[in-house]
């Protein structure tokens, strides 16, 4: 059994203050953390108490948000817990919690893209392409196996990989091309939308309402491909740097700070995506919120419209 380096033993054996990273990333990451609970639990109860699941694109948003709330508060708990206490059973339950719960986060943005796919091609999909589904469901359950394997048969002392081979190896070829196929899968999909929903639009419309349409329809399919790449890759990169080179106490310093924080930032960027693309959603934000959208409130449109 390999023995862990003796950065990540003053890591967990020493005070929190003796480690660098301390106050870059426990100062900046718990209240992001914070932040996403309080976001992604508000949006979970909005949608929940005004029935907002009743197609199956609402039923992956509300699934998608639920995911999110629970990421946000095992990262904070983890956070503080794993400061003063740290058996190695703990420390496997983490690893594999941090692996399975961006697995999830994937499958819910996957889900989303294919969704929005069939939706669009209707023609394709009489049945409402529930195969696709299934096997969605049928890989990811595979891969999240196949990660809790290796850390039931491996210690890990940096509570994000397994510590022995060939586990490490096989944990970042199935987290690298799991992503990797994942993130490119989605931009085919919203590719394709696009293509087909512009040919449509310009069979339907003049050519300047046609040009209108498909710069929004664009934007959104850059935005929801490029959302989950910015936040996720500088991880993945940073941990396939880790395993191919060896670096010093501080040789990865900021890259690790960055890409922890990159992850992070992701369940605060999830919820403000679905109140962008769900106008059922956002019209029932607070009146503050809904202006960060820019959208009026909902009585005050109608308080206008009713006047003019």
């Amino acid at each position: 059994m390999s023995e862990p380096s003796s950065q990540y033993l003053a890591y967990w054996t020493e005070s929190p203050e003796s480690d660098p990273l301390f106050w870059p990333v426990y100062t900046v990451n718990v209240p992001v953390y914070l932040l996403g609970m309080l976001m992604n639990g508000y949006i979970s109860y909005v949608i929940l108490r005004h029935q907002i699941t009743k197609i199956r694109l609402d039923r992956i948003i509300l699934f998608l948000m639920l995911v999110s709330f629970a990421w946000s508060m095992f990262q904070s708990c983890r956070y503080l817990v794993s400061l003063y206490y740290g058996p190695q059973l703990f420390w496997r339950c983490v690893a594999a919690c941090m692996s399975s719960f961006a697995i999830c986060i994937f499958l819910c943005n996957l889900l989303i893209a294919i969704e929005r796919f069939v939706l669009v091609r209707k023609d394709l999909f009489p049945n409402g392409g529930g195969s696709f589904f299934v096997g969605v469901f049928v890989w990811i359950t595979v891969w999240i196996l196949a990660i809790l394997s290796l850390f039931a048969t491996s210690p890990t002392y940096d509570l994000i990989s397994p510590q022995n081979e060939p586990q490490k190896t096989i944990w970042l070829l199935l987290i690298a091309s799991g992503s990797l196929f994942t993130l490119l899968t989605m931009a085919a999909l919203y590719l394709s939308c696009y293509r087909y929903a512009s040919q449509k639009l310009a069979e339907s419309l003049g050519i300047a309402e046609a040009e209108e349409l498909q710069k929004r329809l664009v934007k959104r399919c850059i935005v929801m491909s490029l959302s989950l790449t910015a936040c996720y890759v500088p991880k993945l990169i940073y941990q396939i740097m880790q395993s191919i080179w060896t670096f010093g106490d501080t040789g990865t310093f900021w890259l690790r700070v960055v890409s922890d924080f990159g992850v992070a930032a992701d369940v605060v960027v999830a919820p403000l995506l679905v109140c962008w693309f769900s106008s059922d959603i956002r019209d029932r934000l607070p009146q503050f919120a809904q202006k960060v959208y820019g959208v009026a409130p909902k009585w005050k449109q109608q308080g206008s419209s009713s006047s003019s």
